[in-house]
Formats: structure tokens, sequence, C-alpha cells
């Protein structure tokens, strides 16, 4: 686990209690939080090329999106236009332990393996319902986040750490850096 714990000028970004992180004001003391609410999303390669956009709620609700192409396993395809789409949909909650955020998510379903965009139209499908054994394998191959992240959140990042974090493991086994999406 790493220190959070980063200085800009005359504000202090701490972690507190029940919020995520706040920048506080070490002369006034007021804080503003910097909260998960909001849109994320993150491109790259884990090893396939991954667009993903995450969205957190108010009411501790998320939605993660992610496209993958070019569609592989488990899907079926493997038509290089090709886009698979897995939806995951569930609650967070968000906890400081010390000067650590950790993020757990709490998977409720949502779609797995939705083919579209193929050359060949026969191939596209609408996929499925996610399951928790979707879930569990998802995860294992690193498209899927960990039952627990580790986190920091700025005003336009949003890096999430596996935990337990796994050198050289791709995607949400990893590290990845989500950027704020207007």
């Amino acid at each position: 686990m790493r220190k959070l714990v980063k200085c800009f000028g005359w504000f202090a970004v701490m972690a507190s209690a029940g919020a995520s992180i706040a920048c506080s004001d070490a002369a006034s003391g007021s804080a503003t939080p910097k909260t998960l609410v909001g849109t994320w999303t993150f491109s790259g390669n884990v090893p396939n090329s991954l667009r993903a956009t995450l969205t957190f709620n108010d009411d501790k609700t998320f939605k993660l999106v992610e496209n993958l192409a070019p569609v592989t396993s488990p899907a079926g395809s493997h038509d290089p236009d090709c886009v698979t789409t897995d939806v995951y949909l569930g609650t967070y909650e968000e906890t400081t332990s010390g000067a650590t955020n950790l993020l757990t998510w709490t998977f409720a379903g949502g779609t797995r393996n939705t083919v579209s965009g193929c050359t060949d139209a026969s191939l596209d499908s609408p996929g499925g319902s996610m399951s928790s054994d979707d879930i569990s394998a998802y995860q294992a191959e690193g498209t899927a986040p960990p039952a627990t992240d580790t986190y920091s959140v700025t005003s336009t990042t949003l890096v999430l750490t596996a935990t337990p974090f796994v050198v050289g493991r791709p995607g949400f086994a990893d590290t990845l850096t989500f950027t704020q999406s207007p």
C-alpha cells in the first residue's frame, strides 16, 4: 500500500473519514471533498485494446462499460472489426485506512459479451446476463476490477490499484489511470 498524501501549495490532499480525499487549507482547516462521483474514462491495452467508461453516482451505485477489440474468448469471434462490450453494474463503498483510500466493489449484474461492428454482421451478438461466475472470470483475467482497489483521485484523474497488487498482471489486476470526463 502506498501513502496518498500530496501537497499542492498551501493545500494538502489527505484522506478523510467517510469521504474519499479532501483538500484542506492548512491555515483555515476548510475542506473541499474530491469525490469519485462523476464519469471517468480509460483507453489502453490490457493486452487488447480496451476503452472503459466508469460512472460513480451519488447514491453509491456504479456502471462500468468496457469495449474490447479485437473480440477474444469468451465471446468467441475473431473478426478484427468486432468489438465486445461488457457492462458491470453494482454499488461501491469508499473507506480510509490510515492514509490509504479503499474502494470496495459489489457487483449486481450487467451484460456480457455483446458483440457489434463486425464486418460479417452474422457475428454480431446481443450477449447475455452477467453472472457472478462471469465477474470472477473477468477479475481473474484483469478486465474487471477486483473486490477491492486502493485509489487516489484529483479533479482530473482517478488511479485505481488492485488489492492485492500483482506485478505484471494486466488491466484491473494492476494499476489503471482514468481521466475525468466532461
